[in-house]
């Protein structure tokens, strides 16, 4: 039985937060971030007032993704008065929320597809080995969490960064392997 601040403590200290492209960067090169060690983006913080009868009740949400670069990412939503326990279960929300996809040569997607969630939807398309992501950042952030690379992606519809994200991950989950479309087809591969 140990003490739940103490918990809390220990399974924050084990993600490492990194809030810009190249924060992510200089961790990965001073060597601060090793291979499969789960690493945390902020996608969106929101803060919002409430007006109570003694006066406006300030209170912050945050949306995270948490991934290892190895295929394996979740989101996750956390709600407080303030932003550090508000990121806190943001983060235990999102290893709750873990899922794996496979990925083309350890790199990139299997092949061009379209997703859609709600009235979103979007276009991924596969670019040459070495020509980099076009995406925005926000979706940077998630492709880089699943550890995706060389990819284009074109989203029409909402703007908003929570249907985005939801978009994205349902997309990814959604993608045809190679194996699967063989199962599809009554084919050996």
């Amino acid at each position: 039985n140990r003490d739940p601040a103490m918990l809390k403590e220990a399974s924050t200290k084990s993600i490492i937060m990194s809030r810009t492209f190249m924060d992510s960067i200089k961790l990965q090169e001073i060597g601060r971030l090793t291979e499969g060690q789960y690493f945390a983006h902020v996608l969106h913080t929101r803060r919002v007032s409430k007006v109570l009868g003694g006066g406006k009740r300030v209170s912050v949400s945050v949306l995270v993704v948490v991934g290892n670069g190895q295929g394996t990412a979740g989101y996750g939503m956390g709600k407080d008065l303030e932003a550090g326990p508000a990121l806190f279960k943001a983060v235990r929300n999102a290893l709750k929320n873990l899922v794996h996809i496979k990925r083309f040569d350890d790199r990139t997607i299997f092949h061009a597809f379209k997703g859609k969630y709600a009235s979103n939807v979007a276009i991924f398309t596969q670019r040459r080995k070495g020509s980099g992501t076009k995406v925005n950042w926000l979706m940077w952030k998630i492709l880089n969490a699943f550890g995706i690379t060389d990819v284009a992606i074109k989203v029409y519809g909402s703007q908003n960064n929570i249907a985005q994200t939801h978009l994205i991950f349902n997309a990814l989950q959604r993608m045809k392997t190679v194996q699967s479309h063989s199962e599809t087809a009554g084919e050996r591969v």
